[in-house]
């Protein structure tokens, strides 16, 4: 298998051309609809994916004047409507925008309950669940309603000099359960940790300590394949990466199935 080049997809307004900080998909009513986070100047763009690889542009929606800094995007269903979550590395909280079956953007609103701290990393899963990473360490909030977070625990060794940077996070459902996926920038894994009546624990972790040659961690993504679920850490170090799979269980447990070079 090969990659090849199919296109660049643009607005043509250069505040939601430039600058691009992340990416959200969201499945559509006639495929999956890619969600792009611009400069503070822009906002988000969403595009719809066809078979054939090729983006065209949906709808456009601005920041709000308090969003500075680059973007990190989580997508949740809260209250029955599928949102985009925008996060501010500059500290301006969260921002709500709904996203239709076709991709249309509803306009910014603020997620209240949100932590007044610059926003490293987001993940988002079963509704209304969100996964917030700060320089505080990381909160998990269930039960997003309207445009409030839910109550927030926080998970445990994911404070300053832990983990160290955490450029990214998820949310898991394994057989019902709910498994919350932390990257860390120091230890070069991935760390598991589940919350049972409100107390977090810490699971399981896959690192570089295990002789696998992962790099600083860059993105995570989840898949399914067989039956079976899968976390796939992304990371590098100078001109190389990585790809490492691990296989996870409703227990939170992750064992490492590959690890390929790039």
């Amino acid at each position: 298998m090969s990659f090849q080049f199919v296109g660049v997809a643009t607005v043509g307004v250069e505040a939601w051309d430039l600058a691009l900080n992340d990416l959200a998909v969201v499945e559509g009513e006639g495929g999956p609809i890619v969600v792009a986070a611009s400069s503070a100047a822009g906002g988000l763009v969403s595009f719809e994916l066809g078979v054939d690889g090729r983006l065209e542009a949906v709808d456009t929606a601005a920041f709000g004047p308090e969003h500075l800094g680059e973007a990190v995007l989580g997508v949740t269903e809260i209250s029955g409507t599928i949102q985009v979550i925008a996060g501010s590395t500059y500290g301006a909280g969260l921002s709500l925008h709904s996203i239709g079956s076709g991709g249309d953007l509803g306009a910014a609103s603020a997620l209240r309950g949100d932590p007044a701290v610059p926003i490293d990393s987001l993940g988002a899963g079963a509704p209304g669940a969100v996964l917030v990473g700060s320089a505080e360490g990381v909160v998990a909030h269930a039960g997003a309603t309207g445009t409030a977070l839910g109550k927030g625990v926080r998970l445990p060794g994911t404070a300053p000099g832990v983990l160290g940077d955490i450029p990214a996070l998820a949310l898991a459902e394994v057989d019902d359960a709910q498994i919350y996926l932390v990257a860390g920038g120091d230890t070069h894994g991935l760390t598991t940790f589940t919350i049972d009546g409100g107390t977090a624990s810490e699971i399981g972790r896959v690192s570089a300590e295990d002789g696998i040659g992962i790099m600083v961690p860059t993105g995570l993504a989840l898949a399914e394949a067989d039956g079976q679920s899968f976390a796939i850490l992304s990371s590098a170090a100078g001109s190389g990466g990585a790809l490492t799979v691990m296989m996870m269980s409703a227990d939170g447990a992750i064992v490492p199935t590959d690890h390929i070079l790039d």
